[in-house]
Formats: C-alpha cells, structure tokens, sequence
C-alpha cells in the first residue's frame, strides 16, 4: 500500500485545523449543493498522457484506471480522509448516481480501485470510448494518505480514437470548461517536462479562465525523460521565470511502465522520487525549496485547498440563505401537494379557491395579494394600471377641447351661423347651430372612451390569468376550466361596460347641464383666452357672434369633459372590476358547492409535481447546508 509520510505538514494539530473545512465541502458537495452554489475544488486536468493518473495514484495510493487514449471518462471526485488511528484498515467506496437513483459498492483494498472505477464508468458512460458529465466519488480512508479532494477530468483530446465520437476533443473541453470556470476553483495543470509547455491545451485552458494564474498551480511530470541539456529551461519554469502562474510550480517523479510492471508499490516510488531528486544535479536545489515531490505537492494541495474553502465561507454562507429565502418562496407559492384522503383532499380543494377568490376580490380593490403577480405588461398592481388608463383618458378628452390657433373652428362657426340665419336680428346668438355644433364634436370624444374600455379589459384578462396561473398552474384541469369561466365573464361584462359607455354618449347628445354649473364655467372662462380668428380680420357681426358661440361652446364642453372623465372610468369599473368580480366569485363558488366534477380537475399536473418535489429536495439541501455553514465563523 502507498503511503505519504506524516512528517509532512500534516501534523496531528495541523490535521485537526484542515479536516473539518475539507469534511465541510466535501458534505456539501455529497448533499448536491455544488447544482446550486459553487463549491471551492481542487480540478485536475492534463494532456492526454500528461501523467495525471500517475500523478493521483501518487498522492492518493490507489491504483487509477491505465491504458492508451481516454482513461478517465466520466468526472472522478477522489475524497482523501487521513484516519487518525496509525493501524486503522484501509477503506474504499464508489458512489453515483444514475437514472436518479443512488448507486453505491465498497472497495476492498487499493489494487481493485482501478476496476472499481471502469465498472463505473461503463455504467454511465457505455463501454465504448465516449465519455459522461456524471459524477464518480471514490471515498478513500487511510492513515498514510493525505487529507484532500480532487476532481479527475478526462485528457484532452485532439484527435478522435476508433469507437468515440468525431467530436470526443470539444466535449472533453466542454466538460473540463464547465469545472474550471467556476472562481472557487484550484485548477492543477499537469503538464510533461519534455514537452512545450507553450503548446500544453491544459495549460491554454487553464490561462482562458485565470489569466493572471492566481488559480494554477502547475506539476511538472516526467523529469527523467527530459532532453540533457534542457534541464535549465524546466528550472526557470519551476521558478516561475517563465509561463508565470501566482501559485508556481510543482515537479514530481511518479512510477514508470517498467516500475509497475516490476511490482513496485507506491510508496517505494516515493522514496525513489525523493532519493532522485535530492541527489539530481539540477533539481536537487528545488527540492530544498520544497518545490519537488509527491509529498510536498499533497501537503501544498491541502493548505491551498483550506485556504480557499476559508476565504469562500463568508460568500457561501451569503449564497445559501439568499437561495433558501428563494426556495421557501417558490414552494410557498407552489402551494402542498394533493391529499389522498376525501376529507383532506375536499379541504384542500376549497381552501385552493378559496384562496384564489381572496387575492382576485383585493386585486379587483386595488389591495395587496398573497401572490406576486408576474405579468410582460408591468409589474404594478391592477387598480395602478387601470388608473394609468383612467389618466390616459382624461389627457386625451382635455386635449380635444374645441380650441384651435389656426381660426379653423371659428370660421366654421361663423360659416354655421351665416348658413343657417332665419328671421332672428344681428346678435341673436343661434342655439340649433351651437346645439349641433356641440353634437358633433362630441362625437370625436367616443374613441379615447373605447381605447381605454378596451385597454381595461386587456389589463383585467392579463392580471385575472396572472393571479390563476398563480394559484392553479400545478392543477392543468382546474387552471383551463377557472380561466375559461373568467375570460367567457369578462367578454360578457366588456360588452355590458361598452354599452354603459354608449348610454353615457347618448346623455351627452341631450346636451345639458344645470344654468348653475354653465353660468359659473362661463364666468371662470371669462377673458382667460383670447379666441384667433386666423384670416378674419374684420370683426363682422358673424365674427363677434362666432367669436361668443366658440366661448359658449368651449365652456359648456369644460363641463361636459368633466363629467365623462369621471363617468366612463365608473361604468368601466362598475362593469370590469366590480361585477365581474362577484360574478367569477360565485361561480368559483358554485364549484366549491359542486365539487364531484371539480375534484376531477384537481389532478396535478406530472411537470409541477416533479418541480415540487425537486424544490423540496433542494430546501432540504439549503437547510443541511444553512447548518453546516453556521458552524464556521
């Protein structure tokens, strides 16, 4: 069995400060909070034949999956728990999930790990050479391992091998993509020494999404199959002279081909490793530095792990209520699933319309309901928007006052007057021609009446769907048969509205209003306004007569606006709020009354009962981790 010398910055004292930061992740992550929040990681990607799985057996001391092309074909969280007894047994386990459900097996010692893994990934990923963005954990505890948690990705490809798909090298980038990008992320780029390190994809990835390297580290593999002479160029790299990255550099010297085929365990190999290096004659001076080896880069992997799950606490903490509070307010609004029992589920029933009829009777009263109502038209209440309308109205009826600057509707006055002139003297003031006069304009005010009828009862349909949705969308059945009811009401009552709106207009055709109210529009018209008479310039008598008519005219219709600006706003309320309201009540009720077909509709929607479960679920999640969290200050 391998085994990672515990004189190496994993001290007892120290154990106790890194395990319960990486215990904390490493739960989190089990629990599945890594689909909600980002998770602080190690990530270890490489080149095919990089020596990444050499790399990992090292530190962890299980024998990985080898072969040529892809080895690793699904994600591989390998968690690395350091027991605390120096004679406890050595203990594995694989777990996935698939098809939603948890698959689990035990290892049972090191040297069957390897398998262990493949049969897994063929269980995900087939058993041809494709890969799968599903999760592997293999659970490792051991005294002679170090306390830590790697994510294996499969090796870049560039070019695909017999049985994989054409495009094998985009997904393999796509699925180390979506890891890496995350900012909690330590990105471990293994790359071979006798190779460019310039034309590494790891490396180009890994400077793609941390420009400034704050998140790379770098491990150098296969030392002793660098051209002589080269050995300068990898000690610049190790120093960080070139290629720089914040964390630096790591070199390594795990077992060859030819090391395993003789039987040599891992932890010979890493005392070979350590003999190489402190008796090579270039590398001898970093490993003084603590820049080589195996055991060096396990201890340097747990502190930049602790250091990085402590710097991501505060935001994690702040992450998870803020997607709790979320949660509690979606599955509030989802409302409880169906009882199965009559009793229960007849309750349940009554209090859903109940509830409904409720938040439909304060929307229609302009108060606030236990919904927030999400609509593409805006996200006022009703009663604000149908005001909006109402303002609408009166701006548009107060801009068509029968005043013009060019003269125009004073000479047609004046052209009524000469055309209609009887018996009466000079000055007699005409009333049939300010009657009729008075009959026509009014005729202009009908439209801005429809546009807002029509513009209320958009708003009504939009709002009384929103507050449905809202209330039935995990119940199909009941959803289409409530909104079908209330749109058939709402025609009934736009068409009632509209024929309010019409018997107001035929009013406004008496062309009346109490001597009180017109003699005192009159006298607050007065001198206010100068009346233009464009191209008249002689005040004839038809002038002057056209002149006082327009005055007349004017300020009668100041009453009249008056009065429609308050009356077709009450008939379109009285109609489309008021009445329809209690119309949609009592046939809500009636349904509650006759509930034999109405519990027929009751059945929940598959989409929504899916959707609450999953929210349930992740409550749970949130809550464990909510109390995990709470721990750390």
């Amino acid at each position: 069995m391998a085994a990672v010398d515990c004189s190496l910055p994993l001290s007892v004292n120290y154990q106790e400060k890194v395990r319960p930061f990486i215990d904390l992740v490493d739960e989190l992550r089990a629990n599945g909070l890594d689909r909600d929040v980002s998770l602080p990681s190690v990530v270890v990607i490489g080149d095919q034949s990089a020596g990444k799985s050499s790399t990992l057996e090292a530190i962890s001391g299980v024998q990985l999956p080898r072969g040529s092309g892809i080895v690793t074909r699904c994600p591989l969280e390998l968690r690395l728990k350091k027991s605390q007894k120096k004679d406890a047994p050595w203990k594995g386990c694989i777990r996935y999930v698939k098809n939603k459900k948890d698959v689990r097996f035990d290892v049972d010692e090191p040297g069957n790990v390897g398998d262990a893994v493949k049969k897994a990934q063929n269980d995900l990923a087939g058993t041809t050479n494709g890969i799968s963005d599903s999760l592997i954990t293999l659970d490792v505890e051991s005294p002679d391992i170090p306390d830590l948690t790697l994510i294996d990705l499969p090796g870049i490809a560039r070019i695909a091998a017999e049985g994989q798909p054409t495009d094998i090298g985009q997904q393999i980038k796509d699925l180390i993509s979506k890891y890496i990008q995350k900012k909690d992320t330590i990105i471990l780029a293994v790359v071979p020494c006798n190779v460019d390190i310039a034309t590494t994809e790891a490396l180009q990835m890994a400077q793609e999404v941390d420009a400034d390297g704050s998140r790379t580290l770098g491990v150098l593999t296969k030392p002793d199959l660098i051209d002589p002479g080269t050995e300068r160029g990898v000690l610049q790299i190790l120093n960080n002279e070139k290629y720089k990255l914040r964390k630096g550099y790591t070199i390594i010297k795990c077992r060859g081909q030819m090391d395993i085929e003789k039987g040599m365990s891992l932890e010979e190999a890493m005392d070979k490793e350590q003999s190489y290096f402190k008796s090579h004659e270039h590398f001898k001076s970093v490993y003084k530095e603590k820049k080589a080896g195996v055991r060096t880069l396990a201890g340097r992997l747990s502190t930049e792990l602790v250091g990085q799950i402590k710097n991501s606490i505060p935001f994690l903490k702040e992450d998870v209520k803020t997607k709790l509070a979320a949660t509690r307010q979606d599955l509030q609004l989802m409302g409880i699933g169906v009882p199965q029992e009559p009793d229960k589920k007849m309750l349940f029933l009554t209090d859903l319309l109940r509830h409904f009829i409720d938040d439909l009777q304060k929307t229609a009263k302009g108060e606030l309901t236990r919904v927030c109502l999400k609509r593409k038209r805006t996200n006022k209440r009703l009663f604000g928007d149908v005001r909006d309308a109402f303002k609408r109205l009166e701006r548009a009826m107060n801009k068509m006052m029968p005043v013009s600057t060019d003269g125009s509707i004073l000479q047609e006055i004046k052209n009524a007057i000469v055309e209609n002139r009887g018996r009466e003297l000079p000055r007699f003031m005409c009333y049939p021609v300010c009657e009729a006069i008075i009959r026509e304009h009014l005729q202009k005010f009908r439209e801005p009446a429809s546009v807002c009828l029509q513009e209320v009862s958009e708003l009504v349909e939009s709002v009384s769907t929103a507050l449905a949705t809202a209330h039935f969308q995990a119940f199909q059945g009941l959803d289409w048969e409530i909104k079908g009811k209330m749109n058939e009401l709402r025609m009934m009552h736009e068409k009632k509205a509209e024929e309010s709106v019409d018997q107001i207009f035929a009013m406004e055709h008496l062309v009346f209003t109490q001597d009180s109210i017109f003699i005192r529009s009159v006298t607050e018209m007065g001198d206010k306004v100068v009346w233009p008479i464009g191209h008249v310039t002689k005040q004839d008598d038809e002038g002057k007569e056209a002149e006082k008519m327009l005055m007349y005219i004017c300020s009668y219709f100041k009453v009249a606006i008056r009065r429609m600006v308050d009356q077709v706003p009450m008939a379109i309320s009285l109609h489309l709020l008021k009445n329809l309201t209690e119309d949609i009540t009592s046939q809500v009720n009636l349904m509650a009354a006759y509930p034999d077909k109405t519990l027929q509709l009751l059945e929940e929607d598959p989409d929504s009962a899916e959707r609450r479960a999953m929210l349930e679920e992740k409550l749970k999640r949130l809550m464990k981790a909510n109390q995990d969290l709470a721990r750390f200050n």
